[in-house]
């Protein structure tokens, strides 16, 4: 939960640390329906709280073009990209 992460980010801001961000979904949903917070809710905390915040994982560019580099002589349009978070893998294909 947020209430035992809250204490380590803000240490982390109070000494201007930069945080990287590889998994931007906000949050998952279990099987069982349990909604459970995830990196990406924290960044966006860490952001508004005035920390810098790098993020590497999808919507963002930079992954996909690191994937796109692994499948050299394959057109982008024929590749595609498959994901479980509708916030952030349908942005991230589609872009």
């Amino acid at each position: 939960p947020f209430a035992e992460m809250q204490p380590r980010l803000q240490a982390a801001l109070d000494n201007g640390l930069p945080m990287l961000c590889i998994n931007p979904d906000v949050e998952v949903v279990k099987m069982d329906g349990a909604r459970i917070l995830c990196a990406g809710h924290f960044a966006a905390w860490y952001e508004w709280a005035g920390g810098k915040v790098d993020y590497i994982g999808k919507p963002h560019r930079r992954v996909y073009d690191y994937c796109f580099s692994l499948l050299p002589g394959i057109a982008r349009e024929k590749i595609l990209a498959v994901g479980d978070n509708l916030a952030t893998d349908i942005p991230g294909g589609a872009g």
